[in-house]
């Protein structure tokens, strides 16, 4: 009897020390969200009724109409750096430089704060690995929609396979 309980006692001491050992040697989200994104696309989802989606692609016009009014509006690239600062470059490569990040939740919100008005958007994260992140804006439009913008890393360290 007594070694059984020795033996459960070793088996949730080893468990431990694993379960440890893996939350100290993962990677956070914080780390895979670091770095240059490039915008790759960005899709309107909207439903007409009830378990019906139609996924389109929007046009420059309807982008610009659509976040017209968002930090993100026409972005090209976004840059997370380690001190929580974001910038935003877009295609006529100009830069907001006055803008803050974080996570909130469990990592599947970033937040983004801009510094010169204390404005705040929150983007719903729905995928983030090392090479991809898509994220959901909810928007109060008066079609019931999602608008999912999808972003890849630029890594500039090594080239991709063909």
């Amino acid at each position: 009897m007594k070694t059984k309980v020795i033996l459960i006692y070793i088996s949730l001491f080893i468990a431990a020390i694993v379960a440890l050992t893996i939350v100290i040697n993962g990677r956070r989200t914080e780390d895979n969200i670091l770095g240059s994104w490039h915008k790759e696309s960005l899709e309107f989802e909207r439903v007409n009724y009830e378990d019906h989606q139609i996924k389109s692609y929007i046009s420059q016009i309807q982008e610009k109409e659509i976040g017209h009014e968002l930090m993100i509006d026409n972005v090209d690239n976004l840059v997370f750096e380690k001190d929580s600062q974001l910038k935003i470059k877009n295609n006529e490569k100009q830069q907001k430089d006055k803008l803050s990040w974080k996570l909130k939740g469990r990592g599947n919100i970033i937040e983004i704060k801009d510094l010169t008005t204390n404005n705040k958007e929150s983007y719903q994260v729905q995928e983030l690995s090392k090479d991809k992140l898509v994220v959901y804006i909810n928007l109060d439009l008066q079609v019931r929609g999602i608008v999912k913008i999808t972003f890849t890393k630029n890594n500039t360290t090594y080239a991709k396979k063909i």
